[in-house]
């Protein structure tokens, strides 16, 4: 494989997920129906808000950031999508795929980085989508799926699961000595930054962006919170918050 991400080398890089300036980007508005979209199969999962740098090395990713960037900077969108199983080479590669996936955004691209070493870019995510298809005809080098974006609907109550997830991520990362996080006060961008402040698996994050509601989202990381909270109380040392992946053989 070609690029690196959160904290892992895939085929010569080392990258990192963490929650930046992109709240405001989860309510990013996208043209309804069905598009084409190039994704970026991947072991992690990318959460609405979330900042995810990356390191191109491979010719069919870099032709994909050329394409990109001759796009104005709010249409430089690609779609991250986690692999239920499997590496993104091989006779199964990047064929095992989860259905819901979140939109990258390209928001800097080092250019003076030397060509031996790739390209870094740094991206956010924006939106969820639902892939319905791969497209093998889309004569693109890289990956192109027929996807769907999704709504947020809110559900029942959110404000009322918003505070509780507010106060223990609080406790929680106060709990392990961590620089003090900023959360959102809305509950839709809070329901995914609370999900980017605690160590969860790849599976509990797919589970986060697979949500239906912003309320069963809440109520699902008040959930794991709490869980990691009653873990520490157990504890006799505290964890390490690094969240670690397996590296890909790609």
């Amino acid at each position: 494989m070609t690029l690196r991400v959160a904290g892992v080398r895939f085929g010569g890089g080392a990258g990192r997920l963490r929650w930046g300036s992109g709240a405001a980007a989860v309510a990013a508005a996208y043209d309804p129906g069905v598009v084409a979209l190039p994704l970026f199969p991947l072991g992690t999962v990318l959460l609405p808000g979330g900042d995810l740098p990356l390191t191109l090395f491979e010719p069919r990713y870099l032709e994909l950031l050329r394409r990109l960037l001759d796009q104005p900077a709010a249409d430089r969108v690609f779609g991250v999508i986690a692999l239920r199983r499997g590496n993104e080479v091989g006779p199964n590669a990047a064929l095992d795929l989860h259905d819901i996936g979140c939109a990258a955004r390209i928001t800097h691209v080092e250019r003076a980085f030397p060509a031996s070493r790739g390209i870094a870019i740094e991206t956010v995510g924006t939106r969820r989508f639902r892939l319905h298809r791969l497209d093998a005809d889309a004569g693109t080098p890289f990956h192109t799926g027929d996807v769907e974006w999704l709504d947020e609907p809110e559900g029942e109550d959110p404000l009322r699961w918003a505070a509780r997830v507010r106060r223990d991520v609080t406790a929680y990362r106060s709990r392990l000595r961590v620089r003090p996080l900023t959360v959102p006060d809305e509950p839709l961008p809070l329901s995914y930054a609370a999900a980017d402040a605690i160590v969860l698996a790849a599976d509990e994050r797919q589970q986060v962006l697979a949500a239906t509601t912003v309320t069963a989202r809440l109520r699902l990381v008040a959930g794991l919170v709490r869980r990691e909270l009653t873990l520490l109380d157990h504890l006799p040392s505290l964890p390490d918050t690094t969240q670690h992946r397996t590296p890909s053989p790609n």
